[in-house]
């Protein structure tokens, strides 16, 4: 039910992230000094805890230049706040950035860019 016409945590239904480490939900700024920043290359992890109820957000970094590996070989170990991963590169774990999330209802995680140039690739 998140409305598509405004920013990502702009409604009632949506929790959201900016790249400026702000957190919002329900059109409100609910913290502004979460996580790192991030830009265009930036690979962010979105985690849902559908038992829990809570959201976090992660940021994985490639330490290798010429790395042909994916953040999906990474992922489904993720276990420490800083973990280096057996393919070289290092996750970053920002922690629960919502908790209290409805049980009971779909929910669409994302992240959104702030910078007019900034780009998904």
């Amino acid at each position: 039910q998140a409305s598509m016409r405004t920013y990502v945590g702009g409604d009632k239904y949506g929790w959201g992230m900016i790249g400026t480490q702000a957190l919002w939900h329900d059109r409100r700024k609910i913290r502004g000094d979460y996580g790192a920043t991030f830009r265009t290359g930036s690979t962010i992890i979105v985690t849902l805890d559908t038992d829990a109820g809570t959201m976090s957000f992660s940021s994985w970094k490639d330490n290798s230049p010429n790395s042909s590996y994916s953040i999906d070989q990474v992922v489904h170990n993720i276990q420490s706040p800083r973990k280096q991963g057996q393919v070289g590169g290092t996750v970053e774990d920002w922690g629960v950035a919502f908790e209290g999330l409805p049980l009971d209802s779909k929910i669409y995680p994302a992240v959104g860019l702030y910078q007019r140039d900034d780009r998904v690739t």
